[in-house]
C-alpha cells in the first residue's frame, strides 16, 4: 500500500511537472537571420484551450518570453503538438503546420496503434517558402527535442512500411528524400535516453485504466455527442488524450524508458548535413551516502519531489537489461542530466561557444544550474538569466547560418 501511494505521488509530480508552456510566438522582419526559428514545447504544454481563444496560440505564462530585447528581433513560430503524442505522431503534427497540411499519421502506423490515419487539418503554413533555400532551426524543450529530432529523421529517411502501406497515397514525409530542409536541432533538458525515475513507477497500473476507462467505456464518443468535444488542447480532445494512454507504444509517457529510448536512439541518427546543439540542466548538489539531493538551483514546485527521489536512486537495471547508476543521480527534477546532454552511442563533442560547433555531431554546452521549468518560465527568472539560455540559443541558430 505504502509502495503505491509513493508511485502515486511521484507519478503525479512527474505528471504536473511536465504540464507546463513552454515558448511563446512571435514574429519580426527586423533580424538579419535567413531562417526561421521553430520554438517546439515538451509534453502535456498548455495553452489556452481551443474554445477560448478560437484557435490562437497563446502560451498561459511565457507570452512575455520574446518580449526581451534582442528577441523580438527573430523570426519565431511556436506550433503545438497534442499533449501526449508519442515522438511519431507528435513528427506528423509539427510536419502539417510547417506545410499547412492535414495532419497524416501514416496507414501502416494508425493500423499498428489503432487510431485514425488523420487528424488536425491546417490550411496556411507556420511561414511561406520552407525549401532548401529556406531552412528551419527547430528548438525543442523537454519532450519537443524527440518530436524535432523525429521529424528530421523522417524527412530524411521516410518510412518503408508507410510507403508500401500507403502506395500513392503515401505523405511526402514518409516518401523521405526531403534531406537539406532542417539547418540545426537544439534540445533543452531533452531526456534523449530517458527518464530513470520510470523504471521505479508501474505507470501501467496507473495510466493503463484510465485509458482502457475511456476506450472501453466509449467516454470520448460520448464528450463529442453531447457537445464536450470542445474541451482541447493542441486540437485533441482531452477525453481523446486520456484514450490514447492504452498504447504505451504510442504515447510520449510510454516511450521515454531508458529501454524505449535505446530503440528511438537507433532510428533517429545523426544527420551530417545538420547542427546538433543540446543544453542539459541540473538542480543537484551533493549529499552524504553517495548520493545527490535537491540543491538551490531548484525553484519549482512540485518538482522539489522528483528531483529528490531521483537523486537518491543508486541504480537497478532496466527490463532491458541495462545497468544504471550513480551517474543518473543529478537531474532537474524531471530529466536525468546525463540522459540530456547526448543520445548514447552518438558522436559528440562538449563546446562553449557555437563557433566551435561541427556538423553531424552533438555540440554540447555546459550543464545549466536550474530546473525543468525555471530555464524556460519567465516567471521565475530575470532578463538576464533568460538571455544566457535561450538568447543565446537564438543567437547561436542565426550565427551558423553563414556555415550552413
Amino acid at each position: 500500500m505504502r509502495k503505491r501511494l509513493l508511485c502515486f505521488l511521484l507519478t503525479a509530480a512527474l505528471l504536473a511537472g511536465l504540464a507546463l508552456p513552454c515558448f511563446a510566438a512571435g514574429t519580426s522582419a527586423q533580424t538579419k537571420q535567413k531562417y526561421p526559428i521553430i520554438l517546439v514545447h515538451g509534453m502535456l504544454a498548455l495553452p489556452m484551450p481551443d474554445w477560448l481563444i478560437s484557435g490562437k496560440q497563446s502560451w498561459l505564462y511565457t507570452q512575455t518570453m520574446l518580449n526581451y530585447e534582442p528577441f523580438t528581433d527573430y523570426e519565431v513560430y511556436a506550433p503545438g503538438i497534442g499533449p501526449v503524442s508519442s515522438s511519431w505522431d507528435g513528427a506528423c503534427e509539427l510536419y502539417a503546420q510547417l506545410t499547412g497540411t492535414t495532419v497524416d499519421y501514416g496507414e501502416a502506423h494508425s493500423k499498428a496503434h489503432n487510431h485514425p490515419r488523420y487528424g488536425k487539418a491546417y490550411t496556411e503554413p507556420l511561414f511561406a517558402g520552407w525549401s532548401k533555400e529556406k531552412k528551419v532551426h527547430l528548438v525543442g524543450h523537454s519532450y519537443g527535442g524527440l518530436w524535432v529530432r523525429m521529424l528530421e529523421t523522417l524527412l530524411r529517411k521516410g518510412d518503408a512500411a508507410e510507403r508500401k502501406a500507403s502506395g500513392k497515397s503515401v505523405s511526402p514525409l514518409f516518401a523521405g528524400g526531403h534531406d537539406g530542409l532542417v539547418a540545426s536541432i537544439t534540445t533543452l533538458a531533452t531526456p534523449h535516453n530517458g527518464v530513470s525515475a520510470l523504471e521505479l513507477l508501474d505507470l501501467d497500473s496507473l495510466l493503463g485504466p484510465i485509458g482502457s476507462f475511456f476506450a472501453d467505456t466509449g467516454m470520448a464518443d460520448f464528450s463529442a455527442k453531447v457537445g464536450l468535444d470542445f474541451l482541447k488542447c493542441n486540437g485533441v480532445a482531452y477525453t481523446e488524450m486520456l484514450r490514447l494512454l492504452q498504447d504505451r507504444n504510442d504515447y510520449s509517457y510510454g516511450e521515454v524508458t531508458i529501454d524505449r529510448m535505446k530503440e528511438l536512439n537507433k532510428v533517429m541518427t545523426l544527420n551530417p548535413k545538420v547542427y546538433y546543439f543540446s543544453y542539459a540542466v541540473d538542480a543537484t548538489e551533493p549529499d552524504t551516502g553517495g548520493v545527490r539531493k535537491v540543491g538551490k538551483a531548484m525553484s519549482t514546485f512540485p518538482l522539489h519531489i522528483t528531483c529528490g527521489f531521483i537523486a537518491g536512486d543508486k541504480g537497478g537495471t532496466t527490463a532491458g537489461g541495462y545497468k544504471y547508476g550513480a551517474e543518473w543521480q543529478s537531474n532537474d527534477g524531471l530529466v536525468n542530466t546525463v540522459s540530456a546532454k547526448y543520445p548514447f552511442g552518438q558522436t559528440m563533442k562538449n563546446v562553449t561557444a557555437y563557433t566551435a560547433a561541427k556538423k553531424g555531431i552533438w555540440n554540447v554546452f555546459p550543464v545549466i544550474e536550474g530546473d525543468h521549468a525555471g530555464v524556460v518560465a519567465t516567471g521565475f527568472k530575470d532578463a538576464a538569466y533568460l538571455d544566457a539560455i535561450l538568447g543565446n540559443i537564438l543567437r547561436g541558430a542565426v550565427a551558423i547560418e553563414a556555415k550552413v
